[in-house]
């Protein structure tokens, strides 16, 4: 009887011995050689997560050689294993687990104990002495690492939500502490993974977030109550408001709501409330049509982004057209008898205001990015309250000049000062036609630009030469018009040396070595993106912060169509320029809008 049970109990061994196997993967290029332990478990029989839940422990290995160091022992997502009235976190059947290691010197064979729980009905701790040949060749790991998804985390009433700005595959929670959540009924709905509270007094979440197929996100952070979403609205709302606020003070829109300003003074008005209306209207209507432009193209699955409509010469052709037309208007060498539709002052001003939009929209103001971001990759309610924020936003100056008769004091009175301020105000012009001339001169042929440009003047001199009125005035901003335009296409390029043309190939050979790097995500006709170089970027203290960091800077102009870039500006969720994409050898952090030193540090320190 005895031989009967001594021979049970060897064969149940026997059959809970699980085969595990160590295995070299792959060399970083900084190194590190890349393992994993692979274990398989008898059948019906489970091992634990690094939180077991409420029973249970962690695998874990020991007796390393001196001169062998190991990092983290890294788990892959678990699942739930109910043991009723315990819940638990494990593998069944399968488990692979990833472990890095450091070699002092050449070494052949590493041995090291393995120690795990294994578990049925019972459980039974177990330990092996596991080995891992080191060949003499190892090949090097070429992946490229997967962006980082962007997600934000809000406490809901008896409940966490996970919120992502694209929708994920799949998504799971799992914590580092236990009796906080109510795992069974964690659900992924759209963009939005919802975590039941067993515990609704907390206010510190820690754990692992595993996003698709990728390893945990590790999580530890405080909570915010459920009005976040509302503060978040609230937040880009405002944003949206200054930085449409802001369109109104760029060079090529700042000149036309001066001249507009001084016509107001020189007409009486009876219809205030109707011409502001009309103005709001005009730049409501544009912004929402843009705004279902955009739409339509992320819907259908293009690559979009805000000011691409600059990245047409003929668009940029024609901006230079419109501007020479309203100098010539301003300098009363042409006239032009409005259609009957647009004689009417409120039809006036919503024309007004279309064209103020056209001209504002490929200027991305101080704040906008993020709101303009977010519009896009909300709800549709969500986008359109943006727009509409922006659009009040851009057209508030104008309106208050319209309506309120004390704004209107701080304007000159109609006279010689009228005159004279519409004059100069034509230098605005003047700038934006060199700024857009500059622009041109990356996308087109510089015959074919000074072609362009010389048909410009002809057409401006020719307009003087017809005028009845020969004045000396329209001379000289015909002078200035020639020389400031042609500065940009006699000037040599500026130097980047420092700053290495983006390429995914690029990339992606950076990350396999796991060195940072800075992508500057840039264009010619993105005035903020040129404002960051010229104030932060190409500093020298921005420049010493790069190299003591050992971070390789790129830059990726977007000045003409690329789908390259457009996919990667998609890739993270961003629709508007500039936008800056910072790896610290791991993760990637996403931030964009005005830099100034103070912010660009705190970016780069904390992903380290």
């Amino acid at each position: 009887m005895t031989r009967w049970i001594l021979l049970c109990l060897s064969i149940a061994t026997m059959e809970i011995n699980a085969s595990i196997e160590w295995q070299v993967i792959g060399k970083h290029a900084n190194g590190t050689i890349q393992t994993e332990i692979k274990q398989t478990l008898p059948t019906g029989w489970h091992t634990y997560w690094k939180n077991p839940g409420d029973s249970g422990e962690k695998a874990k290995i020991s007796n390393i050689p001196p001169r062998v160091t190991i990092g983290e022992l890294i788990f892959p997502k678990p699942t739930i294993i109910p043991m009723d009235p315990f819940i638990t976190y494990g593998y069944k059947n399968k488990v692979t687990y990833q472990l890095p290691l450091s070699l002092n010197g050449s070494i052949d064979a590493v041995d090291a104990r393995f120690e795990w729980l294994e578990c049925e009905d019972i459980c039974i701790p177990k330990e092996q002495i596991i080995s891992l040949h080191v060949p003499k060749t190892i090949p090097i790991i070429t992946r490229q690492a997967t962006p980082t998804p962007q997600f934000t985390i809000e406490k809901k009433g008896k409940k966490i939500q996970f919120i992502f700005q694209s929708q994920p595959s799949s998504a799971k929670f799992y914590p580092y502490k236990n009796n906080q959540f109510n795992l069974k009924k964690m659900a992924l709905k759209k963009n939005t993974l919802t975590v039941p509270l067993l515990d609704t007094s907390m206010d510190t979440i820690e754990g692992e977030l595993f996003i698709n197929e990728g390893n945990g996100i590790p999580i530890k952070t405080k909570v915010h109550p459920s009005n976040t979403n509302y503060v978040t609205l609230m937040a880009l709302l405002l944003s949206a408001f200054i930085g449409g606020l802001l369109l109104n003070i760029m060079p090529c829109v700042l000149p036309i709501l001066g001249i507009k300003a001084i016509q107001l003074t020189q007409q009486p008005n009876q219809r205030n409330a109707q011409d502001a209306w009309g103005y709001f209207i005009g730049i409501t209507i544009s912004l929402l049509s843009l705004y279902g432009i955009l739409l339509g193209l992320k819907i259908s699955g293009a690559s979009v982004g805000w000011g691409f409509q600059l990245q047409s010469p003929q668009m940029i052709q024609g901006l230079i057209l419109l501007f020479i037309a309203i100098m010539a208007i301003n300098l009363e060498l042409i006239h032009i008898p409005l259609p009957k539709f647009a004689s009417q002052k409120s039809n006036n001003m919503i024309l007004n205001g279309i064209l103020t939009t056209l001209i504002a929209t490929p200027c991305t103001a101080p704040f906008l990015g993020s709101a303009l971001s977010a519009a896009l990759f909300q709800s549709p309610i969500t986008g359109m309250t943006i727009f509409l924020a922006m659009s009040l936003g851009l057209a508030l100056p104008m309106v208050l000049i319209i309506t309120i008769p004390t704004a209107r004091q701080v304007l000159p009175k109609s006279g010689q000062w009228n005159q004279s301020l519409k004059y100069y105000l034509n230098m605005g012009f003047i700038l934006t036609i060199g700024w857009l001339m500059w622009v041109l001169s990356a996308q087109i042929s510089t015959t074919s630009l000074l072609a362009f440009f010389s048909g410009i003047i002809a057409l401006f001199s020719l307009l003087i030469l017809r005028s009845k009125q020969k004045s000396k005035k329209a001379m000289i901003m015909l002078l200035l018009t020639a020389i400031i335009g042609l500065i940009p296409v006699l000037s040599s390029p500026t130097s980047t040396a420092q700053w290495t043309p983006y390429t995914p190939e690029l990339r992606q050979q950076l990350e396999s070595t796991n060195r940072p790097y800075l992508i500057d995500i840039t264009a010619k006709w993105c005035i903020t993106c040129q404002t960051n170089k010229i104030t932060v970027l190409n500093k020298k203290e921005s420049l010493r912060l790069f190299a003591s960091k050992n971070i390789a800077l790129i830059q990726a102009d977007w000045t003409n169509k690329s789908e390259i870039i457009s996919n990667l500006l998609k890739e993270f969720d961003q629709i508007s320029i500039p936008t800056y994409i910072y790896y610290d050898g791991s993760k990637h952090t996403v931030f964009g809008d005005i830099l100034t030193q103070k912010k660009l540090k705190s970016q780069i320190q904390s992903s380290l």
